[in-house]
């Protein structure tokens, strides 16, 4: 029967385990591992109870098995602390302190084990007889919260005068998770559920230990203000003052324009709208005026063909970024929306780019008087190829009239081919 093979797998299984592993420790973790005997050893359990029968045999394994295996994890689990307990004395008498948190010893996580252990006393779960052991190390083992805190905040004084700031949420230091604990002081604070005595000590290492992120932004943002009265200039890339990198922090407000809220928005506004302009982003603005400029004296865009010079370099500017209108931010496309006609929600991309190389291809014939050849590049953009490419659409019928229309304004863009005429074009 199909429980008779389990049961023999699970015979196996505790006969390797009684006879390859010597040291009691791997034993109690192989055992409590071994899901092979204990899922078997179920399923066993579950056919007997249906009233199967079991030979002689396998009952006595199952036997062997039901006391055996849970009487040796329960020994094992009482040697387990016992051991711990003996490295826990070894580890105070060497270092004359007790573990930190998560600190290990002999590859054992002492630190976890002694915190479990303070925690089982605080809640009644330990036992007269371990909690007497302990004492016997130190009387101070259920007594250390006091004693941590004042250790941890010697270690925020000690990182606080190397890196002038305070630690970072997930930051640590020495081994101990100093960001999170100080949050947690943060939170007891807000809650005001920290001592005058512990505020004071906090408030000597530095005045914004308290502060969460928004607090800090508003810091930030009256020094920028400040800066501005100041200066009357927004500040340089890394520039620091009142020992903030405001420089670093509007780059980082620039950079988040989209996502930031409209009252943190209208707040910057009040100092100067030109925050969100990047020194390195002045030529977009530049050629922006120069297009925005040209739309006013001749009421159109700029055009590709037919055209030369300045116009010709602004309208190649005004179609990268219509061909680039998915990767703008939000301030430069609103930007260009005030033109109309640039940006236009019924256009698609591609229809953009098909403008953008035919007025390339034009502006190449004006200049060259004949057609580029296959492999000719102008502008970045391989119109040769283009051009093939539409010749054969052209071939096919496959080419919309309107495009066809466009380029009948080059004479002989077809090469002699005979064109078919796009019968399904929609008006």
């Amino acid at each position: 029967m199909v429980y008779h093979e389990n049961l023999n797998i699970t015979k196996s299984a505790i006969m390797k385990l009684l006879t390859n592993i010597n040291d009691e420790d791997n034993l109690l973790i192989q055992l409590r591992g071994n899901r092979t005997a204990k899922i078997n050893y179920e399923f066993v359990r579950s056919e007997t109870n249906k009233g199967d029968d079991l030979d002689v045999k396998n009952e006595q394994m199952a036997f062997i098995f039901e006391n055996v295996y849970d009487s040796m994890v329960n020994h094992l689990s009482r040697g387990d602390w016992d051991y711990k307990y003996n490295l826990f004395a070894e580890f105070f008498k060497i270092n004359g302190r007790l573990p930190k948190h998560r600190e290990t010893y002999i590859n054992i996580n002492l630190g976890y084990w002694y915190a479990l252990q303070k925690h089982n006393y605080k809640f009644g779960k330990l036992s007269k007889d371990r909690k007497e052991k302990l004492d016997l190390i130190t009387l101070d083992w259920n007594k250390s919260s006091e004693n941590e805190w004042n250790i941890n905040h010697k270690l925020l004084l000690e990182f606080y005068e190397i890196n002038k700031r305070i630690p970072k949420i997930r930051e640590t230091y020495n081994g101990i998770f100093l960001g999170s604990w100080n949050n947690t002081q943060k939170r007891k604070y807000r809650l005001k559920k920290l001592s005058k005595d512990k505020i004071d000590k906090l408030n000597s290492i530095a005045p914004d230990w308290n502060k969460f992120k928004e607090d800090k932004w508003d810091i930030y943002y009256k020094s920028l203000s400040e800066f501005y009265d100041i200066n009357k200039r927004l500040p340089k890339q890394k520039e620091i003052y009142n020992g903030i990198n405001l420089g670093y922090w509007i780059q980082n407000k620039r950079q988040r324009y989209d996502i930031l809220s409209k009252d943190k928005i209208d707040k910057l506004n009040l100092i100067t709208p030109d925050w969100a302009k990047d020194k390195n982003e002045e030529t977009w603005y530049n050629n922006y005026e120069l297009l925005l400029k040209f739309f006013d004296v001749n009421k159109r865009l700029p055009r590709f063909y037919n055209t030369s010079g300045d116009e010709l370099m602004i309208a190649t500017w005004m179609n990268n970024q219509k061909n680039r209108k998915n990767q703008l931010g939000e301030y430069r496309l609103n930007k260009l929306k005030l033109i109309p006609g640039i940006i236009s929600d019924g256009n698609s991309i591609l229809e953009d780019k098909w403008e953008i190389k035919f007025q390339l291809l034009f502006n190449y014939y004006k200049i060259n008087n004949k057609l580029p050849s296959s492999h000719i590049i102008y502008m970045g953009e391989s119109i040769g190829e283009w051009l093939s490419n539409q010749i054969q659409r052209g071939r096919k019928g496959i080419l919309l009239n309107d495009r066809i229309e466009k380029l009948n304004q080059i004479t002989g863009w077809n090469k002699k081919t005979i064109i078919i005429p796009y019968q399904n074009n929609k008006v």
